[in-house]
């Protein structure tokens, strides 16, 4: 078991000497990270007075522990004896998280490991990882200069997390799609906006050379497919392609070699992009994420 007394005892002792350092450690950890209950619920209730904008300190720390210890001044003193110099408790909360992630991930990988297999188990831990680095605390405040030399470099580098929509005026506009960006494509109904979005997955997938993930809500992956190949054909239309489907004859009863080769030069085509369907209905957003985790060299998703 990760042990994280010693770093729990040393918060407590140090919010206890100066109250004012429960808003740094706030910056980085949150109760569910302590493990040890007389810990937690100091530390909640620090939390909660601040919150309220009231003063928190020794004697409101011995009123939060009441019932739950006994020799409760004993137990703080021995917090702030444990604590050599209050100017390192920000590193005492960044060991904290780092050891409370840790036990999380082992706790949740061997549930799962127990609990499930396949293809279940593989998608249950990529959620488990995405989860614990979706909520990692931000790199805290930077001095001016690191950043300006950092935007300074960038600006001589090749943007490897740009993805290029293919329409050079919209690409004018949005300086290009970018990692951890949201665009949303909003229209009245049928005007389009579905065959949009496909040609930027395509452009992109061509262009950039990434992989793509399209998760349709509303189109089965064969009818993705049959706009695909329309999209590619010259001599089949998309009318051609739907007919299939019923008695009128279609491209099932077509001797057109025209028609046919322009299919088959067209299957050719698409099939070779890095493009990726999921067409399950009820999607939620943590398949998506867990998807994405499991794809090296991702450049794009796509909801439809």
């Amino acid at each position: 078991m990760i042990d994280t007394h010693e770093e729990e005892i040393a918060i407590i002792g140090a919010i206890c000497q100066e109250p004012k350092l429960i808003r740094v450690v706030e910056r980085v950890v949150e109760t569910k990270h302590f493990f040890y209950d007389s810990c937690r619920t100091v530390y909640e209730y620090a939390v909660r007075q601040d919150a309220d904008g009231k003063v928190f300190d020794v004697l409101i720390a011995v009123d939060a522990l009441k019932g739950q210890i006994q020799e409760i001044r004993n137990f703080l003193a021995e917090c702030m004896e444990a604590v050599p110099t209050t100017a390192n408790i920000e590193e005492y909360a960044r060991l904290l998280r780092s050891k409370s992630d840790e036990r999380t991930l082992r706790e949740k990988v061997g549930m799962a490991l127990d609990g499930e297999s396949g293809q279940k188990l593989t998608e249950t831990i990529a959620a488990i990882c995405a989860e614990l680095i979706e909520q990692r605390p931000g790199g805290g405040m930077k001095k001016l200069d690191r950043v300006m030399e950092k935007t300074y470099e960038q600006l001589f580098e090749k943007p490897e997390n740009r993805v290029d929509t293919g329409y050079g005026k919209f690409d004018g506009l949005l300086m290009g799609m970018w990692g951890g960006e949201l665009i949303v494509i909003a229209a009245r109904p049928a005007v389009g906006k579905s065959a949009f979005a496909w040609s930027v997955i395509e452009n992109a997938a061509k262009k950039s050379g990434k992989a793509v993930h399209l998760h349709s809500l509303e189109m089965e992956d064969t009818e993705v497919g049959e706009r695909e190949l329309a999209r590619h054909t010259t001599q089949a239309t998309m009318n051609n392609i739907i007919d299939r489907r019923d008695r009128s004859g279609g491209l099932y009863e077509s001797r057109d070699d025209m028609i046919l080769q322009d299919l088959a030069k067209a299957y050719g085509e698409a099939a070779g992009l890095p493009i990726y369907i999921d067409d399950a209905p009820n999607q939620k957003p943590s398949r998506v994420r867990t998807e994405a985790l499991t794809r090296k060299n991702l450049g794009l998703i796509v909801v439809d």
